[in-house]
């Protein structure tokens, strides 16, 4: 069964880094967990399967457009990192002081 909007059909540049984020991240993987079940609803309900109102697939809808773009945020974070020259000079490349204030 194809349905439309699955993950690897969304980020098809990520497909690798979406497998290895799920099999690897907790948070990730109940976010992708739950983008795929609003998704299959949606498709149950726009294929006939599963009768509801148009309240009610539109919130879904918006749903699925929200789990996507948490997906997309973490996925753009992944693939490209905070640029190192925007660390304050003092700041070690983990992004906080280097020294955590003491001196040595």
């Amino acid at each position: 069964m194809d349905i439309p909007h699955e993950l690897r059909d969304e980020f098809p540049q990520e497909i690798s880094l979406i497998e290895r984020m799920i099999r690897t991240n907790y948070e990730f993987r109940r976010l992708a967990e739950r983008y795929d079940e609003v998704n299959r609803n949606i498709y149950r309900i726009e294929s006939g399967e599963e009768p509801t109102t148009d309240e009610v697939l539109a919130r879904l809808k918006k749903w699925r457009l929200k789990l996507k773009d948490e997906i997309a945020a973490i996925l753009t974070k992944l693939e490209h990192p905070r640029d190192p020259s925007s660390v304050p000079p003092s700041w070690g490349s983990a992004g906080r002081p280097s020294s955590f204030g003491c001196r040595g």
